[in-house]
């Protein structure tokens, strides 16, 4: 486990000021948490590429950060 979050993760603000996170496929398809709850073909295979993607995703190895010193030795970055 790490600090990392998927690619596949989106954010959005619900009603009610709740704040939700889970990949596309949950918010754009209507009532896809009961449609996997409920065993639907269709629901339980985009939830299992989707996991299977993250899991090959977080299996790749975990980039170290730079150290100040690393980072002030890079060339600078050119404009825009």
């Amino acid at each position: 486990m790490d600090a990392r979050y998927s690619r596949y993760w989106q954010v959005q603000l619900a009603t009610k000021g709740l704040l939700e996170i889970a990949f596309g496929h949950w918010f754009s398809i209507p009532y896809f948490y009961e449609k996997l709850t409920d065993s639907e073909a269709e629901a339980v295979l985009i939830f299992a590429k989707i996991k299977k993607l993250m899991d090959a995703e977080a299996a790749s190895p975990k980039p170290q950060p730079f150290s100040v010193g690393e980072l002030l030795a890079m060339p600078p970055l050119q404009p825009d």
